[in-house]
């Protein structure tokens, strides 16, 4: 082979090599981030981004959530041990007998007085039976796994 062409495939594959390295290197330095949304500030929907945040952070993800005006009872020392689960309009309302799915509530059922009541004990009871933190609990891991919480 001439010498020539070789010292340029060498200078070449040289600088390829060293232009991969130091993207290796730049991606290694780039930090896994997560952004979450609460929009809601019911019983069921305090979960997903507290249950997302707390795991990605356990990770060494950088997470953050932000809550709108309707997630901030989540926030709240007050409130968040009272959050409730509204029956009327969510069709993913699991039926009240495990044992028969095809009974679906009805939502005008939902709208008679202490169906709320009712939703919500039936999901503490759900989350109690799965052994899942409650929402204070998942708040206080999610300050000890330095979730930034934005409201």
């Amino acid at each position: 082979m001439d010498p020539q062409l070789k010292a340029y495939i060498d200078r070449k594959v040289d600088e390829e090599v060293a232009r991969r390295f130091r993207e290796l290197g730049q991606e290694a330095v780039k930090p896994n981030r997560m952004a979450l949304v609460a929009s809601k500030g019911t019983l069921d929907m305090a979960y997903p981004p507290l249950i997302l945040a707390t795991t990605a952070a356990s990770l060494g993800w950088e997470v953050g959530i932000f809550f709108t005006f309707y997630g901030l009872d989540i926030l709240h020392k007050d409130r968040m041990d009272s959050l409730k689960v509204g029956p009327v309009g969510n069709p993913a309302m699991p039926p009240p007998i495990q044992s028969l799915p095809f009974l679906k509530v009805p939502n005008i059922v939902g709208a008679l007085p202490g169906m709320t009541a009712m939703a919500t004990a039936m999901m503490k009871s759900w989350i109690a039976r799965a052994k899942l933190p409650t929402i204070p609990e998942l708040m206080d891991i999610a300050r000890e796994c330095d979730v930034s919480l934005f409201a």
